[in-house]
């Protein structure tokens, strides 16, 4: 799974994915893959997986609440605004996506069974506390909405 920026290209800014092994590697957007995380992927077995950006630069990886990776971006044009423009779970089909060598696909294979987006990063505390499926989670901003409400006489 991973983030994109918008823009020509799609600047790939962090990519979390296992391999055959299940290992657990973090690519950042200067395309330098971490080693190997502590973390290693279970046969049937669930996995929390969050990936948190933070100020569209720099990006942090938590498996089971705990945080085993984390990278930055190198700095970005300051002409250009870059958002996210998309989030990908299961490759994002480019030259990175895993495969055996003869461009065959390595046919590792993985079930998503809920995917939360937040327009805010979540701290530490939420992320453990969605992990043990007990969180709270508060917007960041007053929805409260002010106006003055019309009736219909039918």
């Amino acid at each position: 799974m991973g983030v994109r920026l918008e823009g020509e290209g799609g600047t790939k800014l962090m990519e979390l994915s296992h391999n055959k092994e299940n290992k657990w590697h973090l690519v950042c957007g200067n395309g330098k893959k971490s080693e190997e995380l502590s973390s290693t992927l279970g046969t049937n077995k669930k996995d929390h997986v969050v990936i948190l950006v933070r100020n569209g630069t720099r990006g942090s990886a938590y498996v089971d609440g705990q945080r085993v990776s984390e990278c930055a971006q190198p700095k970005l044009e300051e002409t250009e605004s870059k958002e996210i423009s998309h989030f990908y779970i299961g490759g994002d089909g480019g030259s990175t996506d895993s495969t055996d060598g003869a461009g065959n696909r390595d046919g590792v294979s993985v079930t998503v069974t809920n995917v939360l987006l937040y327009n805010r990063p979540l701290t530490s505390a939420e992320i453990t506390a969605l992990k043990a499926n007990k969180a709270s989670i508060l917007p960041s901003v007053d929805t409260t909405i002010e106006g003055t409400a019309f009736h219909s006489s039918g």
